[in-house]
């Protein structure tokens, strides 16, 4: 979706950005810092359509489910609001907390939540309940998390790139320095 050029004014430090099925862009903004943090919704050509989440301790990464219903990383949880935009209160709360800038929240084919904490990555089910952790447990940071469509996660940090299986086994290492690229 081509946004053209707009300048928001409603957004101040954004940290996560999604599409949804209908081409709209919600941003999650941290306002610096702490529970000020908003998710706000702007059209695909950029107009803004409102504040869907306030008070939210500094939001990250942001999903969609199947349904629509979006989620949203924040300070050690995981915050959900409906598809039509109700807040539906905490979806859950992350075992390992996190370092506090993790994004890159991704979906498998059966609808569970893949979120990166600090150098480990949870796999909570479709209702919540973590399923396992994993991850290489090294002095990094996940930044950003994708799933191709064999259920093969994809998680980002530092200057690499892991592949892991959909049960968290480590596939390998793709990319250990992208400016050799």
């Amino acid at each position: 979706t081509d946004l053209g050029v707009f300048t928001p004014t409603n957004i101040d430090e954004p940290t996560g950005m999604a599409f949804d099925a209908a081409g709209n862009l919600y941003v999650s903004n941290s306002n610096g810092g702490g529970p000020t943090g908003t998710l706000v919704k702007f059209s695909g050509a950029g107009t803004f359509l409102g504040t869907i989440g306030t008070g939210l301790d500094d939001p990250t990464g942001i999903a969609f489910d199947n349904s629509g219903n979006i989620y949203v990383e924040t300070n050690g949880a995981i915050h959900e609001f409906s598809s039509t935009g109700s807040d539906l209160g905490t979806f859950a709360t992350l075992a390992l907390g996190g370092a506090g800038n993790e994004s890159g929240l991704a979906f498998d084919s059966q609808g569970n939540l893949f979120a990166p904490t600090g150098a480990f990555i949870e796999k909570l089910s479709p209702s919540g309940s973590q399923l396992r952790t994993f991850g290489s447990g090294a002095q990094i940071v996940y930044e950003g998390l994708v799933i191709d469509g064999n259920d093969n996660l994809f998680a980002a940090h530092a200057q690499s790139i892991e592949q892991f299986s959909d049960a968290g086994t480590f596939q390998g290492t793709l990319v250990t320095d992208p400016n050799s690229l």
